[in-house]
């Protein structure tokens, strides 16, 4: 069939017809993927092995043309490489199929049996890859007779000019790739790999006959109305802005499309194709080449076109030899992520542009570098991308514009070796708050032995990636004074402390960290409101409290014995420490605290739980509401629990003193509820009413010193109230 610029096509539909044929004419290169060097045939078969053959995949763009000479011989100008290796799987499986299985997709039957026997596809750059094709289709993948790729070149067809046909020798090499790659496999493998190539793989055309237009020729809509990718449309801009200067520009490019082809990534919403890595990194591309901060800004901002004209192919090709390399290093040891473009967003975010990008200017700058002194800047950046902002701002009063990614390039571009402790005079000029120039301190101590130093790099790397540091470890630093073997002491302490995968000891942990009376634990996070460590809080409050949180790490009790020996039965914390229930209570580990008085919330609002303590007190929200819903929540201040009947005008008081309690019954609060009918009744229920002064007219209680004698009497005071009956006395 006569394929249609803009359509997408499936392998059967592209070796298909009785006298269609693919040509590769002479001016494209040599067949190269199976060439011993870089033969990238294992990991193109074992990626098509892997994908699920259930689902229809776009494996790219093929470029062509038809002349009206040939008007069925389809001239590929791009895509040779994929195809021909496609071919030679579809070959090599139908020969452990039995011969017949997939015969119609190499050669059509009028070609078999009635004309010059010329397979689909026609490598034609020479006569001899051109003659060795066709031999190969009609005696190695269609007639039985060979027993091993071996045999081949012992054949009578096989010339002597074949021996030095780099496309031949590709060829061969791909075949036993291939063939070694499917070894094991079953023929219901085997064939479900057949009918995914042949029915599932698709590639979309483009016909270049009317190239002379110019380059938004290239700029062609497919069937679904749809643009091509960026890569895409890029890809011929590229070629024709650099072939002369950089020849094989088509054949790097092609090494590059099919890198991001074998690291694409699986368990995607929809199948990948080498685009989508390959956006990526020509967005880190666009970016390492900004000249200016401003450019950078703009740029992460713009991300729809590629300057091809201002970035040339061989800029292009060094960043990605760079890149390609970062993406295949193990980064597990420091504890960093790898390098790999995101499945769910379009171009990495910009905390890993952070990471990733001044690490490819290193390379680039520090040609011969090691991968330990590569893993070390990648560190290093990584580890302050965990900490510290690294989006793009603007300057609202100046309108002057920062980018944090161009300003870590530019750091490296003023390291003077190297060594990343170069960067240590560097950062710390620099306004951002990171504390890396410390940990680099410490390291630096130990650059005269390798292997010291190494540890103590794994061992901040360590600490640096616990849960509660996030990046942060200046605190350990400062406690252990430098000392290798104190930071690890300091650290092990610290880890087994605040073990943050266990609720229940983090729980003790916060209860033995009361008892130390620190002026900044809990955590003030507004007027009233307080926190007592959660994973948003927990550095601050050793920052807050450094020194201390020290001394407790040296103090070798156990948090059970801090807890049990705790005897300041004055402190507000008392009830906390000693009662477990009350911090377990809380979820977000909020509370507010007035003075000696801390509501406890289980949430983080009002709306949910609570309870009240004081002293070794504790009061639930709903202590007088429950009592038929006629009475709210109670709240409190720094000497007063309150609660508000919702039917009458009442208020009922708890007051809360040092030597004592007293409740107070009052009206007037609300003046819009009703006025309850027995106000002047209350008496009965052992209040005195006070006649003079501020509290005129309210009813008070004589002080009880006993806190349960007067809970209970909050309590019942509010039920005979909720009552609506004339009083009569309490009992006595």
């Amino acid at each position: 069939m006569i394929l249609e610029s803009g359509n997408n096509y499936k392998i059967c539909q592209i070796f298909c017809g009785d006298n269609n044929k693919i040509m590769i004419p002479d001016l494209q290169r040599d067949y190269c993927w199976g060439n011993p060097e870089n033969n990238l045939v294992k990991g193109f078969v074992d990626g098509l092995l892997e994908m699920n053959h259930n689902q229809s995949i776009t494996m790219g763009l093929i470029y062509g043309y038809y002349n009206k000479y040939m008007p069925e011989h389809l001239q590929l100008c791009d895509g040779q490489q994929r195809l021909t290796t496609l071919f030679i799987i579809i070959g090599v499986l139908n020969r452990k199929l039995g011969f017949m299985k997939y015969a119609n997709l190499l050669m059509s039957s009028f070609e078999f049996n009635c004309d010059d026997q010329e397979p689909y596809l026609q490598y034609a750059i020479r006569e001899s890859s051109l003659y060795f094709l066709s031999d190969l289709t009609v005696n190695y993948f269609l007639k039985k007779g060979l027993e091993t790729v071996e045999d081949i070149s012992k054949q009578p067809w096989f010339l002597n000019e074949y021996c030095v046909d780099p496309t031949v020798n590709s060829i061969i090499n791909a075949i036993e790739t291939i063939e070694c790659c499917l070894e094991n496999k079953s023929d219901e493998e085997l064939a479900s790999l057949g009918d995914f190539i042949s029915t599932k793989l698709d590639f979309l055309f483009y016909d270049m006959g009317n190239r002379e237009n110019g380059e938004e020729t290239f700029v062609i809509i497919n069937t679904t109305g749809e643009p091509l990718s960026a890569t895409q449309n890029l890809k011929p801009l590229i070629i024709e802005a650099n072939h002369a200067i950089v020849p094989e520009v088509a054949k790097l490019w092609e090494e590059m499309e099919t890198w991001f082809w074998r690291n694409r990534r699986h368990e995607t919403e929809y199948p990948h194709t080498s685009d989508e890595g390959m956006d990526c990194f020509l967005n880190l591309v666009r970016l390492l080449h900004s000249d200016t901060e401003e450019e950078s800004y703009g740029t992460i901002e713009n991300t729809d076109k590629f300057p091809h004209k201002e970035i040339s192919f061989t800029e292009i090709y060094d960043d990605f030899l760079v890149y390609s390399r970062l993406y295949e290093m193990d980064f597990s040891e420091r504890f960093d992520k790898s390098i790999r473009y995101p499945s769910k967003q379009k171009f990495y975010q910009q905390d890993r542009i952070y990471a990733i990008l001044p690490t490819i200017r290193y390379c680039l700058r520090f040609r011969n570098a090691d991968d330990e002194n590569i893993k070390r800047i990648y560190h290093l950046f990584s580890n302050m991308a965990r900490y510290r902002d690294t989006n793009r701002y603007k300057d609202n009063r100046t309108g002057k514009q920062y980018s944090p990614i161009f300003r870590a390039t530019e750091m490296v571009e003023m390291m003077s070796d190297a060594d990343c402790l170069s960067l240590m005079t560097i950062l710390a000029d620099r306004i951002e708050n990171v504390e890396e120039p410390i940990k680099l301190k410490f390291i630096s101590l130990y650059k005269d032995s390798p292997d010291e130093r190494k540890k103590v790099e794994i061992l901040l790397s360590e600490a640096e990636n616990h849960d509660v540091f996030n990046g942060q470890v200046g605190n350990v630093i400062e406690w252990c004074n430098m000392d290798k073997e104190m930071f690890a002491h300091y650290y092990y302490i610290f880890a087994t402390r605040w073990n943050v995968g266990d609720v229940e000891k983090m729980d003790i942990l916060r209860r033995a960290l009361l008892t130390r009376n620190m002026e900044d634990y809990p955590i003030r996070l507004s007027q009233h409101f307080y926190n007592f460590g959660n994973k948003d809080t927990w550095l601050n409050i050793i920052k807050l409290n450094s020194k201390e949180i020290g001394i407790f790490l040296d103090d070798a009790r156990s948090l059970q014995s801090m807890i049990d020996d705790f005897e300041d039965t004055n402190s507000k914390w008392y009830i906390f420490v000693k009662k477990p229930s009350l911090m377990q209570f809380s979820e977000y580990k909020n509370a507010y605290i007035y003075d000696q008085v801390v509501v406890d919330m289980k949430k983080e609002r009002t709306s949910s739980d609570y309870k009240i303590t004081y002293q070794d007190t504790a009061y639930s929200k709903n202590i007088l509401a429950s009592n038929a819903g006629k009475w709210s929540w109670i709240w409190a201040n720094e000497n007063c629990i309150w609660s508000d009947n919702n039917i009458y005008n009442l208020t009922l008081d708890y007051f809360m003193r040092p030597d004592g309690y007293q409740i107070v019954l009052w009206e007037g609060k609300h003046p819009n509820l009703k006025t309850y009918p027995y106000y002047e009744q209350i008496g009965a229920l052992g209040l005195t009413k006070i006649d003079t002064g501020d509290w005129a007219g309210r009813w008070i209680t004589p002080l009880i010193t006993d806190a349960n004698t007067a809970k209970n009497a909050y309590r019942e005071i509010a039920k005979r109230i909720d009552d609506d009956k004339p009083l009569i006395p309490i009992e006595q």
